[in-house]
């Protein structure tokens, strides 16, 4: 008998023996050195927007949520935001993230009127006095209507965010009652701005936000409509001498994901992004859009006390439903024109106008929480300023 080959096969054995203790296998040792198991790989998403990097949008919630995703994920979801344009520009976002240039895309739909008609009933006047009752206003309709969705055909539709309601800052002279609109020519962003300002009894001019902060200064036109926000960060508050929280009109986003990226993505992973958990993040944005705003409005009415000026003026629900009866007929006309497509357009409106002042008195206290507890940076700052803080808000509307 040969003695190397009876040796041969007891090291062999020994050998296995000993690989199968604790700690000496190789793909134990892989496995400690990476957590993610082979069959749970790591999924980069890139996620792009028109938003500057510091913009709140992007720092409070986007990172957050990015947070959340990886934690969530157990560290198998990596989320890269691309701000400010870096990936496409704004009014191409949405074919981005459709044609797989980035995993996400969130875009305005005001840049691309009449792209989607059907969901632009959230851009009708007079319907919400919140960013946070619009998102979740739009989400419901999205969701009840097969009709919105088919717009966005081709894509994972996400959910909606929507900048603050467009609030009346002129320089002459307050806009306050139907009667003062006479004249007023008047700047608005969007595809129903200017029927709206027509309605109203104004006269529109079409300028983009660069421009218009020398039009205003020379005096070229006699006011403009934005949200707090952008009549701060433009800086039009240093020319303008009345403000009128009217509410007149909001700018819808919409976020898409690659429907192939989502497609490819496990069950568990998915399930982030829908129901829920995607619905919350969207609330989120509402809700911190309504804070920064209401931010932005102190500072603006801050610095009319400090020049002198008159306070900024809340319109009164008396005089609003003047206002209301004048914009109908923007109104009828969208409904006229989705009808005659075979829409359910005044079904849409309806809701729209039904759902708005549902979650208008929604609970809101839930969400300073969570966004606390996912560690938004600097939305506790807003509170300075002279917003209600989650706490102290209880059960109000934003």
């Amino acid at each position: 008998m040969n003695p190397e080959k009876t040796l041969l096969p007891l090291f062999v054995i020994f050998t296995m023996a000993f690989l199968s203790l604790p700690g000496c296998s190789n793909n134990d040792t892989d496995s400690r050195a990476n957590p993610h198991q082979k069959d749970e790989p790591i999924f980069e998403l890139t996620m792009a927007n028109q938003h500057p990097g510091e913009f709140p949008m992007n720092r409070v919630i986007n990172e957050s949520w990015g947070k959340w995703l990886e934690r969530e994920s157990k560290g198998r979801v990596k989320l890269t935001i691309l701000p400010a344009e870096t990936a496409a520009k704004a009014a191409d976002l949405f074919d981005a993230a459709r044609n797989g240039i980035v995993d996400i895309g969130c875009q305005m739909l005001a840049m691309t009127p009449g792209r989607f008609p059907l969901n632009e009933v959230a851009q009708l006047p007079l319907i919400f006095s919140s960013s946070r009752a619009a998102a979740l206003t739009h989400m419901a309709l999205y969701e009840k209507y097969p009709e919105l969705q088919k717009e966005f055909k081709g894509v994972k539709v996400l959910g909606f965010h929507f900048n603050g309601p467009a609030q009346i800052h002129t320089l002459k002279s307050p806009i306050r009652t139907l009667a003062d609109w006479r004249g007023q020519v008047m700047v608005g962003w969007g595809p129903y701005a200017a029927q709206i300002i027509k309605a109203l009894g104004g006269t529109p001019e079409m300028i983009g936000p660069p421009e218009l902060y020398d039009a205003l200064a020379k005096k070229v036109v006699d006011g403009n409509l934005v949200e707090w926000e952008g009549q701060h960060l433009w800086h039009y508050d240093d020319q303008a001498k009345y403000s009128t929280e009217a509410n007149l009109y909001i700018t819808p986003f919409v976020h898409v994901m690659n429907q192939e990226k989502f497609n490819r993505l496990p069950p568990d992973i998915q399930a982030l992004f829908v129901g829920d958990n995607i619905h919350l993040v969207h609330e989120l944005q509402g809700y911190n859009f309504d804070k920064d705003d209401a931010k932005y409005k102190a500072l603006i009415n801050d610095n009319f006390i400090k020049r002198g000026a008159e306070a900024i003026y809340v319109l009164p629900e008396e005089e609003r439903a003047k206002w209301v009866e004048a914009i109908k007929s923007v109104r009828e006309s969208w409904v006229k024109t989705m009808a005659a497509k075979g829409y359910p357009a005044r079904a849409i409106l309806d809701d729209a106008l039904r759902l708005a002042k549902e979650f208008e008195t929604k609970p809101t206290d839930h969400c300073g929480r969570t966004l606390s507890a996912w560690g938004a940076p600097g939305y506790k700052t807003i509170e300075a300023h002279g917003a209600k803080s989650p706490q102290e808000e209880g059960k109000t509307a934003p």
